[in-house]
């Protein structure tokens, strides 16, 4: 079997015990909504800056991405079948094939929790090509990241926290710069404000996707 069928079918194996189960999206999804809600209801629409918006929308994400996509690896290290995964499947393919599912997760928890975001604030003069784009670009750069750690911190015994104290250091320089575009798009800029921070994300994500996959190798043997 070919690298592209291997990552195929661990993307399609993902996908099914996720319908099965549909514990990491539930997570997300329900960590996502309880933030903007306490949020929203405690500050009131329309009383966020751009900036303080910028953040607020990229902390959500970050912890909602934290509490789910850390799972990742747990249903194999629960049902004993790491060894059997590790024996038909090269590293890359498992990599990606995870990696691909975990941002078909977060494209999940976006698509309910942007419009609602958007709503419950009172959010306006946004630019939304440029908020999209920040937001795509800063997406890929925090599932690469979390994608690694959630392997690294597998057969570890306090996962949950050992997971975020290792995510923050990779994915901080991802959240300053979506953060920086946020707020350029949230003021109702075009590509001039953005140009930056985009510039940033694409060569992030890039060298971020790449040495985690090149990580991954030595991760997944030990």
């Amino acid at each position: 079997m070919n690298w592209a069928a291997e990552t195929k079918t661990i993307l399609e194996k993902e996908l099914r015990s996720e319908l099965r189960r549909r514990w990491s999206s539930g997570l997300l999804l329900l960590f996502g909504l309880v933030i903007v809600f306490v949020v929203s209801f405690s500050l009131g629409a329309g009383s966020l800056s751009p900036g303080a918006l910028s953040a607020f929308f990229w902390v959500t994400i970050f912890f909602a991405s934290t509490a789910g996509l850390a799972r990742s690896f747990l249903k194999e290290e629960e049902t004993k079948t790491i060894q059997m995964l590790k024996l038909l499947a090269r590293p890359s393919s498992v990599f990606w094939g995870k990696f691909v599912f975990n941002l078909l997760l977060l494209f999940f928890l976006e698509l309910v929790l942007v419009p609602l975001f958007f709503i419950w604030l009172n959010v306006s003069g946004t630019n939304f090509y440029s908020f999209l784009l920040v937001l795509f670009l800063g997406s890929l750069g925090l599932v690469a990241g979390t994608t690694l750690t959630a392997a690294m911190v597998a057969k570890a015994e306090s996962k949950g926290i050992l997971f975020t104290i290792l995510s923050f250091p990779i994915l901080a320089p991802v959240l300053i710069f979506a953060m920086v575009g946020s707020k350029a798009a949230f003021d109702g800029g075009g590509w001039e404000g953005i140009e930056g921070p985009v510039k940033a994300l694409v060569s992030y994500a890039a060298v971020l996707g790449a040495g985690s996959s090149i990580l991954f190798d030595f991760i997944w043997e030990v």
